[in-house]
């Protein structure tokens, strides 16, 4: 409604928000509640009609359409940028209206990002628009008698009661009722007829004249999306629940299946019962199940799918032959939110937005404000040769109790190994650790099928983050508003302001400290319910094309995301969550390094001062299933802070290949760059760099490294102007550090992009039919086996298997002999 203010909402509720980007094209007609309502036709503020970005109908010069007419007009998106001026059609859709005289219908498309479509009220209710009059009524005629069908158990058999409530007639009268039904060629069949003195009459549904689903309501349908939202489906019986023999206790069992195996939508349970009980309001027994759309991450549309109920076995004669009705579920896509921080950091925001973030310190990268979760990095100087750099150095986030720290900031600039640790404030956490390419990519995963991957460097670390549909409009932090409308994410305001408003004090991040943990909600069961079966359906893992976590047993699960991947890996989650309380092997040594011997460029070092100075911080302090350590000071007292919650600390110790688990007594330390106040020094940039390099040969290499690659080959149509961007940061880097080494570890992010888009492309198993073209598994063979192996190993299902003389996950380390 046009009446309605947006902007409580978006402080409360902001995922209440309507966002129209998915909606379906198609013809509809507006109501406000239960009135009839049009599109305004003048512009309309933002923030009204429940959403941001509100639409109306531009009419120009032109008039509506005539009744039984239609024509074609503009609907506006009123949007204001930042510090500009407001524009009453910033966006333009079209839109076609067509007149049904009482009242008009929209031929509708989807919006480019979170816009709405608004209504207002008509002059009058059921006048034809533009036609309205102050005496106009609307009469509605009808049958004098309006009968009403109840059911009801006579002697222990049901019986359906047609009765009616006429005025009390002088002189008495008789009625006549005639009994029908439709046939399923919807013919009108009679079945019984009489003539009564009372305003009732009854007939009994035997099973063979009159059955169930004789007499039907309009067939029912479900809307939902891929948010992870449960809706509640009711199955109930409009007909009493006999008992024969008259058992002290009797149901209706009913077997419920989807006909897409659990690929689009799950439920609750597979069977329900129906138990005896009083009618009331048209319902004998109902019983509820929930149904919950499968986080799928492809861009699908919207996909059809049917909930069926079959009465399993049952001893009433009127229920054995009776199959009822389908349940239509439509569910709607979501977008996936994709952000990337690499090298410099170089970002790109869920919206597709670019810019720069070269500060050190401690940083929000990405928080929901719809759910709890939240990603927060780490960023170190890493040696730019002729202005100051910054590279991320660690990555930590939370989901619901659970949370994850990879890190190398604790220890030297290139001479740093990673460590992984793992809270959760329950015994058994929900996250999995996934570890692929021979440790080089780790895959952070949580059940909401939100992930963080870190593609590990000597230098530091590339970060994605991948979050659901669930959090459109919700998010906030360096990875931006994830809207649909890239121009906004960094608020008009200067990047370095931006960034700078997304620092984390010392101390508070989750690199310190352990958050207070959140509700504990009761785990929720998915069932995946095959037809014909007792038993849920079990999930199989798609050979040959996509990975799937280790397969569910036959059951029901507490999972409702395809977690699908293209790139494959190993869970080694089991090799980091082995125990349920903090342990360490006696022969380990807490870490001792100096962080003050840690390597920076000469426009960090200068930040030495009194007040901080770079000196180890002691490790006796002790983290335990009921403490946390909470660095807030620069000196270096670690305070405890007392927690009633029981938190599970995992810190089992591992050799490499792969991530270390830190030691849990030094689990919060002195992180300089959180106390830095300097000012890092910049310089203009400009060709050639000190070494010689021009534009032209660094955009050679820059096209030899990552166009030319065979990930940059093969994806090359997937990956559109991902690819430019690349090659754009690619150039900038090598202006900035003026060293080719740090190219390649831009292949990491063409390919986590590639693989992106070969899951929203996906169509089920395979893009096209039931095989994957050639061009599709070529895609699939190069995120498999990186640089095809570089020609000395086979590429398997599980990735390069390197002939006999070299190793490493792409075959391109030659073992000494």
């Amino acid at each position: 409604s046009t009446s309605f203010d947006s902007l409580e909402l978006q402080r409360v509720a902001s995922q209440d928000l309507v966002c129209d980007h998915s909606l379906p094209p198609a013809w509809y007609r507006l109501m406000l509640g239960h009135q009839p309502g049009e599109m305004p036709t003048r512009c309309v503020e933002m923030n009204k009609c429940g959403t941001q970005a509100p639409v109306w109908l531009s009419l120009k010069s032109e008039s509506l359409p005539a009744p039984g007419e239609s024509k074609r007009f503009t609907g506006c998106a009123t949007w204001q940028v930042f510090g500009g001026t407001r524009d009453c059609c910033l966006f333009r859709i079209p839109i076609a209206v067509r007149n049904c005289g009482a009242f008009f219908v929209y031929l509708l498309q989807p919006t480019p990002g979170c816009m709405g479509y608004c209504a207002e009220e008509l002059g009058s209710k059921g006048c034809a628009p533009g036609k309205c009059k102050a005496d106009d009524l609307c009469k509605l005629t009808g049958l004098a008698l309006q009968p009403v069908i109840t059911p009801e158990l006579v002697q222990g058999r049901v019986h359906l009661k047609c009765s009616c409530s006429p005025p009390s007639p002088e002189p008495p009268v008789q009625y006549r009722v005639l009994w029908s039904r439709l046939s399923s060629s919807g013919k009108r069949e009679q079945i019984q007829q009489e003539t009564t003195p009372q305003p009732f009459s009854y007939v009994e549904m035997d099973g063979t004249n009159l059955r169930l689903g004789d007499t039907v309501r309009p067939p029912q349908s479900l809307e939902i999306a891929e948010d992870g939202k449960d809706h509640v489906l009711t199955v109930l019986s409009t007909v009493p629940i006999a008992c024969p023999g008259q058992d002290d206790f009797c149901k209706i069992t009913l077997q419920l299946s989807t006909e897409d195996l659990g690929k689009n939508i799950v439920l609750s349970a597979c069977q329900v019962d129906l138990m005896p009980g009083p009618c009331s309001g048209g319902s004998c027994a109902a019983a509820t199940v929930t149904v919950t759309a499968v986080t799928d991450f492809a861009q699908d549309g919207n996909r059809l799918s049917r909930v069926s109920a079959q009465p399993v076995s049952p001893r009433d004669l009127l229920w054995r032959a009776h199959t009822p009705r389908d349940v239509k579920v439509t569910v709607r896509d979501l977008p996936t939110g994709n952000c990337y921080s690499f090298t410099d950091p170089h970002i790109i925001t869920f919206d597709g937005w670019r810019y720069d973030s070269r500060k050190v310190g401690t940083f929000l990268l990405c928080r929901s404000d719809a759910r709890a979760f939240e990603v927060h990095v780490r960023q170190w100087d890493c040696g730019g040769h002729r202005s100051a750099t910054a590279c991320n150095c660690g990555v930590a986030a939370q989901e619901e109790g659970d949370t994850v720290v990879l890190d190398t900031c604790n220890g030297r600039f290139q001479d740093s190994r990673p460590q992984l640790t793992v809270k959760s404030t329950e015994a058994s956490p929900r996250v999995k650790i996934l570890k692929s390419y021979g440790g080089r990519k780790i895959t952070i995963l949580f059940p909401s099928g939100a992930f963080v991957r870190a593609d590990l460097s000597e230098w530091g670390m590339g970060v994605t983050v991948r979050t659901p549909g669930g959090d459109f409009n919700s998010t906030r932090g360096l990875c931006g508003l994830f809207d649909g409308m890239a121009h906004n994410d960094l608020g008009n305001v200067p990047e370095e302001d931006f960034v700078e408003e997304w620092r984390i004090p010392p101390g508070k991040s989750l690199f310190d400290r352990t958050p207070a943990p959140p509700e504990r909600k009761q785990r929720k069961s998915f069932c995946r319910c095959q037809k014909g079966s007792t038993k849920p359906a079990p999930v199989v893992n798609t050979k040959n094309a996509f990975q799937t976590p280790s397969p569910q047993p036959s059951g029901c699960h507490h999972d409702h995301v395809d977690h699908s991947s293209a790139i494959p890996y190993l869970d080694v989650t089991s090799e980091f969550v082995t125990h349920t309380e903090s342990t360490s092997r006696k022969d380990e040594k807490p870490s001792t390094k100096t962080f003050g011997q840690r390597y920076f460029s000469k426009s960090v070092q200068k930040r030495r001062s009194p007040e901080v100075p770079l000196k180890p911080l002691p490790h006796n302090v002790s983290v335990n299933n009921n403490s946390s350590t909470d660095s807030t000071k620069p000196r270096g007292d670690l305070r405890k802070a007392k927690r009633q919650d029981r938190y599970y600390e995992y810190s089992s110790f591992h050799p490499l290949p792969g991530p270390a688990q830190r030691d849990s007594k030094s689990f919060a330390y002195f992180f300089p760059e959180d106390y830095f106040e300097g000012v890092r020094m910049k310089f203009p940039l400009s060709w050639p760099t000190p070494n010689g390099l021009t534009a032209t040969k660094a955009r050679d290499i820059c096209y030899q490294i990552l166009a030319n690659s065979t990930i940059g080959l093969v994806c090359k149509g997937l990956l559109a102007k991902h690819l430019d961007q690349a090659i754009d940061i690619c150039l900038l880097d090598l202006q900035l550090k003026d060293d080719v080494a740090w190219v390649r570890a831009l292949i990491a992010l063409l390919e986590n992009e590639c693989e992106r888009r070969v899951l929203e492309n996906r169509k089920g198993e395979f893009p096209v039919g039931n095989q994957p073209s050639a061009a599709w598994e070529e895609i699939l063979t190069a995120l498999r086996c990186p640089a095809l192996c570089n020609g000395h190993g086979h590429c398997t299902e599980l990735g390069c298997q390197c002939l006999e003389g070299h190793s490493s996950y792409d075959c391109s380390v030659t073992k000494s002999k």
